[in-house]
């Protein structure tokens, strides 16, 4: 009976792919810090999109939406080069 609870639970998160959209402010210093290596290395991320949003701006939308762009800062912090920083999670 608990395996069989425990796969339906497990079957119930795998359904639902979109996590809980999180408040702007519960990311906001871990986007900085993205942004701020991204800008450090040029790479095209850490720069105005063509409708001039900022990369903060991008971060924290995509957040409340639930999509975290910088689940790793410290990954994108270690990064030399932007590449790098792309393959982190």
């Amino acid at each position: 009976m608990k395996a069989a609870v425990v796969a339906g639970l497990l079957a119930t998160l795998a359904c639902n792919p979109n996590p809980a959209p999180q408040s702007p402010s519960d990311g906001r210093s871990r986007v900085a810090r993205v942004c701020a290596r991204l800008r450090a290395l040029g790479c095209e991320e850490g720069a105005p999109t063509a409708e001039g949003a900022s990369c903060e701006e991008v971060h924290l939308n995509a957040l409340t939406h639930g999509v975290d762009l910088a689940s790793d800062p410290a990954c994108v912090e270690r990064s030399k080069t932007c590449e790098e920083t792309r393959a982190c999670p």
